[in-house]
């Protein structure tokens, strides 16, 4: 078990998805009747981001890309792109899959919407996507 291994907790924070516009996402949360929690444009990675609230601690976190390697990711269908487990300790948690082997995108975290921290792994593991973050709101009882 991965939260084993890393001496602490791993839970999943959010899946994320690419989508083509917002109209699917609109669709997606209608039909289940989900609740938007969040929505930021960072206009340094081309994407605007929308989270879901599922039941639990657990999101959904749709990405609509205006250009860049987003843009074509899955020949430009969208759909999953990653899984993104929440640590407690970032920084701990980077470095014990450094010393195994995985490396990461940026050498630190970086600053994410809302209060998040986070950081992917490269290239992925286990052929997944794989993003850490540390979230301050995650509820972990």
């Amino acid at each position: 078990m991965i939260d084993r291994l890393l001496g602490h907790e791993l839970r999943i924070h959010h899946i994320g998805i690419v989508a083509q516009n917002e109209s699917q996402i609109e669709d997606f949360k209608n039909i289940l009747g989900l609740e938007e929690i969040a929505r930021e444009t960072i206009d340094k990675y081309n994407v605007t981001n929308i989270f879901l609230k599922c039941a639990g601690e657990t999101k959904l976190h749709f990405m609509i890309p205006r250009k860049g390697v987003l843009k074509n990711f899955n020949q430009g269908r969208g759909g999953i792109h990653h899984i993104a487990f929440c640590t407690r300790d970032i920084q701990k948690t980077q470095k014990e899959l450094e010393e195994r082997g995985i490396k990461f995108i940026a050498p630190q975290e970086q600053k994410g919407i809302m209060k998040f921290k986070f950081n992917f792994a490269l290239p992925n593991i286990a052929g997944i996507n794989i993003e850490l973050i540390e979230d301050p709101d995650f509820k972990w009882d």
